[in-house]
């Protein structure tokens, strides 16, 4: 007659290598699908980040570039010259001052270059007087200005070479960003009677 095993006895040795084979299986599947929803949530982030930031950035560049002005009116020296772009960088007198008093025409300079902390590239105001406003900041090495003539053409500086010209371009395109989250932004100084582009060829 064999002995019945009791209620109360353990499990055998057997058992529990079995129970713990099947969570530890189970273990690491969790483990990786949180894995996997931690880095989309991650990647997400960043996105949305990028994103809302790009916002920011086109709502800053039409007011500023929006509340620039002829040289004519502005109340700094004579000798700074006026609109000046160039395929990264241009300087202009604005009405909408980061120092100063606001409404009150002061010159400053709107830059899109390398960012030294982070890598990529940056876009910043920096004033008279040196302050600089990061704004936005992307990954890659793409970005810069361009300027759309009265004659229908986007040029890569301003103003054109060997032609008469207004002062002012009656557009003025940022483009920032790298990939996906890349866009153009297009502001219209004020006093220029803007139009839109159409199929404007780049020079």
């Amino acid at each position: 007659m064999t002995p019945r095993r009791s209620a109360t006895a353990g499990l055998s040795l057997l058992e529990v290598v079995i129970a713990l084979a099947i969570l530890s299986l189970i273990s690491g599947v969790l483990v990786d699908a949180f894995g996997r929803v931690v880095d989309v949530r991650v990647r997400l982030s960043e996105r949305l980040r990028q994103s809302g930031e790009a916002e920011l950035a086109g709502d800053w560049f039409r007011h500023s570039v929006g509340a620039i002005v002829p040289e004519a009116a502005s109340t700094t020296r004579a000798d700074d010259g006026g609109f000046l772009g160039l395929p990264q960088r241009f300087v202009a007198v604005t009405r909408m001052s980061l120092e100063g008093i606001m409404g009150e025409p002061i010159r400053g300079t709107w830059e899109i270059a390398p960012n030294p902390r982070a890598g990529g590239m940056v876009l910043r105001y920096v004033t008279e007087t040196g302050h600089m406003l990061e704004v936005a900041s992307w990954r890659g090495e793409r970005g810069g200005f361009l300027y759309y003539g009265r004659d229908g053409i986007w040029r890569r500086t301003w103003p054109p070479a060997a032609q008469e010209a207004s002062q002012l371009p009656l557009l003025v395109r940022a483009e920032i960003g790298e990939g996906a989250l890349s866009r153009s932004i297009v502001a219209a100084p004020r006093g220029t009677e803007s139009a839109a582009p159409g199929g404007a060829v780049v020079r």
